[in-house]
């Protein structure tokens, strides 16, 4: 082979290894829906339309989305805005079964038509390949002040109240610690799921810049092997 294509197998090589080190961050899109199958909801910054039932009770289920990668997502914050005064908020039910459950749910003190909400679940969950992967739970409404048809209806928007970009994974950042799964953790925590052998904590993973200090060291290598001749074959 000759010095041309030695080059060339190492820089293939070379991308090949570093390619696996640089994962996008995930986007995760929170939003609301009508009902449990989440098909009909917010995502894209849409609005959805709660209509109150016979029973004069009416709910909103809220869920995530993950996109464009994958993240341990672990918890949910967001305000639920509703567009209908006789809509009366009551509480909000997690979804158990997946194991999320309610840190807090309130109406907002000055506007009890904007709704704070704050879901957790401690396993977490890494994808969403699905709509129903992300169901986190519900809102739950009194309706019975909406006695004219116009009223039992309700135009609802859902925000996420935290940074759309996660948190960095095994960092230090001052005096907080990141660990594995992008939250904040204690120094003995961060040493035990973060070995310094494969992490640079205030800077991410040197890994991909060994790999190509590692690859232009071989490169050189074989190439001033081979201008003296000492490889003529592979």
């Amino acid at each position: 082979m000759n010095k041309k294509g030695i080059a060339l197998t190492v820089l293939f090589v070379l991308c090949m290894m570093i390619m696996p080190c640089f994962v996008s961050a995930a986007t995760i899109e929170y939003f609301g829906a009508t009902s449990r199958a989440l098909t009909d909801n917010t995502i894209g910054g849409k609005e959805i339309t709660i209509t109150a039932t016979s029973r004069n009770t009416a709910a909103v289920y809220v869920g995530f989305q993950i996109t464009n990668g994958s993240s341990l997502q672990k918890t949910y914050s967001a305000d639920v805005t509703m567009k209908n005064s006789k809509f009366k908020f009551t509480n909000c039910t997690a979804n158990t079964s997946g194991g999320w459950e309610v840190v807090s749910c309130n109406a907002d003190a000055n506007d009890p038509t904007i709704i704070h909400i704050q879901f957790k679940n401690d396993t977490g969950v890494s994808s969403t390949s699905e709509l129903t992967d992300g169901y986190v739970g519900y809102l739950s409404f009194d309706t019975s002040e909406a006695t004219s048809d116009p009223d039992k209806q309700c135009v609802m928007s859902l925000k996420r109240t935290t940074p759309s970009t996660e948190n960095p994974k095994c960092k230090i950042d001052g005096d907080d610690y990141y660990c594995q799964d992008g939250q904040k953790c204690t120094k003995d925590e961060y040493e035990e799921q973060c070995p310094s052998t494969t992490e640079n904590p205030q800077t991410g993973s040197f890994i991909p810049y060994v790999v190509i200090v590692a690859g232009i060291g071989v490169a050189s290598g074989l190439y001033f092997l081979t201008k003296k001749n000492k490889i003529y074959h592979i």
